[in-house]
């Protein structure tokens, strides 16, 4: 069985309902038989052109699972639920925006999609959810969840990412 995680964010419209509507849906996919997801976390924008705050968790998906259906499904939802995708739109505002995290322990370095998520390592946003549902969970290369939160605070990685838990 495979198992991917995914980070969900939203900060435009009803972003509450933004991340219940994209969570629904990627739990309703074909192949997966496993579903479960972090609490909801508010936080503030993080990164260049970035700005006001975020509604954020993390979802595990398990089962029999495409790495190419997965990320297909992903961008449809993302559609589906207001998302314009331009080439200089990173930081910007957005409905909904899905990021495959982890996909089982697949590294890959693609123009298209880069695994683990190159930036995952970085974001209180996406580590806390994380931790949250997946505490034993090793990133390949790196490390345990625990580990990178503690070298994140440590190096200062996170000045300025506020978070708080919202709950389900």
């Amino acid at each position: 069985m495979i198992k991917a995680y995914l980070g969900l964010g939203a900060n435009l419209g009803d972003p509450v309902q933004q991340i219940l509507d994209a969570r629904r849906s990627l739990f309703a996919l074909p192949g997966v038989t496993q579903a479960r997801s972090s609490s909801l976390y508010l936080s503030s924008a993080v990164g260049p052109g970035s700005s006001g705050e975020y509604v954020n968790c993390v979802v595990e998906l398990g089962g029999q699972l495409s790495l190419a259906d997965l990320f297909d499904a992903m961008q449809g939802i993302e559609v589906e639920l207001g998302r314009v995708r331009s080439a200089d739109n990173r930081n910007e505002s957005r409905y909904i925006d899905i990021d495959l995290l982890v996909f089982d322990q697949l590294q890959q370095d693609d123009p298209v999609l880069t695994l683990p998520h190159p930036r995952l390592h970085e974001r209180l946003f996406v580590l806390l959810p994380l931790l949250e549902i997946a505490p034993q969970i090793s990133i390949q290369p790196l490390g345990q969840i625990s580990d990178i939160l503690q070298r994140g605070r440590d190096g200062q990685v996170f000045a300025g990412q506020d978070i708080v838990k919202l709950g389900a």
